[in-house]
């Protein structure tokens, strides 16, 4: 293979793997257990502010943060399913990401329906402490 060829191969590689978008999971940043069980009870206390308890969430993210705020969104009456794309979806939507911010810190953000609610968080001797409000975006529709 001539040089020419290797370097269009070359840049056309570079160029697709520049060209990646990095994914968000809520596995992204890992979280020891009991620090998404802080974090979990933070954004379950947010939710129970703006949801009534009747109110059914179809969780996407099944990550320590995913699990814990099932579980914490459960001790306040809330039903809640687990995302699986076959099924057709019967409630409201509730994605949780996570990602790192530099060596100390995560980012955790819900997707609930069309909404994005954020808050950053950093690690302490303590555990998980909040060092941000939340902050909310919202959709409105195809704008």
């Amino acid at each position: 293979m001539n040089k020419v060829a290797m370097l269009g191969i070359s840049l056309v590689a570079l160029f697709m793997v520049g060209c990646q978008s990095v994914a968000i999971r809520d596995d992204l940043a890992k979280v020891e257990a009991g620090n998404a069980s802080t974090i979990a009870k933070d954004w379950s206390a947010l939710i129970a502010t703006q949801f009534n308890v009747s109110t059914v969430f179809v969780l996407k993210g099944q990550g320590a943060i995913g699990q814990a705020l099932a579980e914490a969104l459960r001790k306040k009456g809330y039903g809640v399913s687990s995302f699986s794309e076959a099924e057709e979806l019967r409630g409201t939507t509730l994605e949780v990401r996570t990602d790192n911010i530099g060596k100390k810190g995560v980012l955790v953000s819900l997707v609930v329906d069309k909404n994005i609610i954020n808050r950053s968080y950093r690690l302490t001797t303590e555990g998980m402490t909040p060092n941000s409000r939340f902050t909310q975006l919202t959709s409105k529709g195809g704008e």
